[in-house]
């Protein structure tokens, strides 16, 4: 009796020590390296590591004592419309923006993200962080693969690598040409400044053609319409937060900045007002980024 109970009080202990030292075996769990070396030499990271290299990044990469690095993949840059020729033709120092830009000066594991707020990258340009049940997201990317450790830092893989944006989001409707009317409109109601320089806000931004749908031919329209009329129209547009593609979940509600509520539809990503009889407005083109907000194009002017 006492042999048989030795002999299996051996092989539990046994056991116990061959699956300790698989759980440490560092084949099993490799131990972190520097993100530097992280990115080195994978090919999948191929383009992230060239753009880091010809910025002459590295360095700076390697002796940050605890960053956060979002990191994208080969794919993740192809998802954002860039392959290596892009990179190779973008000059120095648009190449460090775009690698600062992945890069927070502290580390932020994915219990510590903020809901619905802001993030200072390295470049000094902010990046949206929000958590929904689909995941993390960082200016509407979604996060991959969450919380890699690594000897000086953090890494989340991205499915999109993030692109710096280059102006405000009225800079944004000056430039398009499909945005005249809301630009008319944006100044009569005396909101250029909000939209150049107020922070964290979404524009779902009509296009000439939604103006036209609503009455508003010509920007003679819009300058000779009512104060308090256009007024409204553009502030019942203009959300203060950032809400991305990803945030599109039925029946969450929005509050604009003329103190009206939003309905979000999913299928298809889309807004109506509440209490309008005017149709929904859909969501033509998504997450046009600017340094102080998103611009969402949608098909319907808002109406009270």
């Amino acid at each position: 009796m006492k042999k048989t109970f030795f002999a299996y009080l051996f092989l539990g202990i046994s056991a116990l020590t061959i699956a300790s030292c698989e759980k440490n075996n560092p084949i099993n769990n490799p131990p972190p390296v520097n993100i530097a070396d992280m990115i080195a030499g994978n090919p999948e990271f191929s383009m992230m590591e060239s753009a880091i290299v010809r910025s002459g990044l590295e360095t700076q990469i390697r002796n940050a004592p605890d960053i956060t690095f979002f990191l994208a993949d080969n794919a993740a840059f192809q998802n954002a419309g860039i392959d290596q020729t892009y990179l190779d033709n973008l000059s120095v120092d648009d190449l460090t923006a775009l690698v600062l830009y992945h890069e927070v000066d502290h580390s932020i594991n994915s219990s510590e993200f903020p809901l619905g707020d802001t993030i200072t990258t390295v470049s000094n340009l902010h990046v949206f962080s929000n958590v929904n049940d689909n995941g993390i997201y960082i200016n509407g990317i979604r996060i991959k693969t969450a919380d890699i450790q690594a000897t000086n830092g953090i890494v989340h893989m991205l499915e999109k690598a993030l692109v710096p944006p280059t102006g405000s989001l009225y800079d944004f409707v000056l430039g398009n040409p499909d945005l005249s009317l809301m630009k008319a409109a944006i100044d009569k109601a005396g909101l250029a400044s909000t939209l150049q320089n107020g922070g964290k806000l979404t524009l779902f931004a009509p296009t000439d053609a939604a103006f036209n749908a609503a009455g508003y031919m010509t920007v003679t329209d819009i300058i000779n319409a009512n104060q308090d009329t256009i007024t409204r129209i553009v502030k019942d547009h203009i959300v203060p937060t950032e809400f991305f593609k990803a945030d599109f979940i039925a029946g969450v509600i929005l509050k604009n900045l003329q103190g009206n509520e939003l309905v979000v539809s999913a299928i298809p990503p889309s807004i109506s007002l509440t209490g309008s009889a005017q149709p929904v407005s859909t969501v033509t083109s998504f997450d046009l980024l600017s340094k102080n907000g998103v611009a969402q194009i949608v098909d319907n002017v808002i109406l009270p």
